[in-house]
């Protein structure tokens, strides 16, 4: 059906219009965007340390996405909606970390705010939901945990040795409906850790889109290096005692470098340089989710036989055409 210029135009106009009286309950009479007290490198780490079973977000530890290809290309930090990953614009899967479950997904992603997310649903165990969300059904071992029985899931994991990562699956809606306050920090290095820093292992793009995404974040929403953390985990996965694996504090604030590392690792060339190390990937990125899988499959059969670190592993992709030279996020 068509429409006059002038239907567009009030579609359109009563859109941004509705939009910017969402936005102006954000804003300061200076412009700018107000954040939560958990943007704070002292506010995370404290809920890390601290993080335990609970039904309350406020209490469990850090509520992570990591980056898996399901973010909007101009908006890396918010979920996509449309195209192959349109159901990212209902559901958003990220993980429960603190001292004592340690596993994740990717090496980077964002740190959501507690007080202004909630969960769908949650599992103990990666579950596949990138296409399915809460619609595998049933509760505790057999399906997922409700929104309020978050606290069973993460007992559930750690009963069974906090192996690997759980997985909680975010009201999209509300996350956007919330930004920027929704986010807390974004973060990387949360799975090379000290092992990989130490031996040279650590890897590069994961690190450049982590940077990349937090300097696009500043320069939108009109943000301070003061007024929201770029963060680097200071920990390992393998070790859950909270004393070995880690030197100092969990998460080490890396703010104020951030353009400054921008500038002498260009994101495009960077991304350009995985692409072509990853080409399938780069010519199917609805895949990216089911090779991260395999991935994190192999580092947890390396973890659980106690051979080399998991954060190191370099397994192929789902298509065979990864080498095994490489790891998941080579640069």
């Amino acid at each position: 059906m068509l429409h006059t210029y002038d239907e567009g135009y009030v579609s359109c106009t009563s859109k941004r219009d509705a939009y910017w009286d969402n936005e102006a309950t954000k804003i300061d009479k200076d412009g700018k965007y107000r954040m939560t007290h958990w943007a704070s490198q002292t506010a995370l780490n404290h809920l890390f340390k601290h993080g335990s079973p609970s039904s309350d977000l406020e209490e469990v530890g850090l509520t992570i996405h990591c980056f898996d290809d399901t973010e909007k290309v101009d908006e890396p930090w918010a979920p996509c909606d449309e195209g192959w990953c349109n159901e990212s614009g209902e559901w958003w899967s990220g993980s429960i970390i603190n001292s004592n479950l340690r596993g994740v997904f990717g090496d980077a992603g964002i740190i959501m705010a507690p007080s202004q997310v909630s969960l769908l649903c949650s599992f103990d165990a990666d579950s596949g939901t990138i296409f399915s969300g809460c619609t595998n059904g049933g509760t505790g071992n057999d399906g997922f945990f409700g929104p309020n029985a978050t606290d069973e899931m993460m007992l559930s994991h750690m009963n069974g040795g906090a192996v690997g990562y759980n997985e909680v699956i975010l009201d999209s809606a509300q996350f956007r409906a919330n930004m920027p306050k929704s986010i807390a920090a974004i973060v990387y290095g949360l799975k090379m850790g000290n092992a990989a820093a130490e031996s040279g292992l650590r890897t590069t793009f994961d690190k450049v889109r982590a940077v990349n995404t937090y300097v696009m974040l500043l320069d939108r929403y009109n943000l301070t290096e003061m007024e929201i953390p770029l963060l680097r985990a200071n920990f390992d996965t393998e070790d859950v005692t909270g004393v070995n694996g880690q030197h100092g504090v969990a998460l080490v604030d890396e703010s104020e470098g951030a353009r400054e590392y921008l500038a002498n690792h260009p994101y495009a060339p960077a991304l350009e340089k995985w692409r072509k190390g990853h080409p399938y990937l780069r010519d199917h990125p609805e895949r990216t989710h089911q090779w991260m899988r395999r991935r994190n499959e192999v580092e947890i059969g390396h973890a659980l036989r106690g051979g080399v670190p998991a954060s190191v592993q370099a397994p192929a992709d789902e298509g065979g055409r990864e080498g095994a030279r490489r790891g998941a996020s080579s640069s």
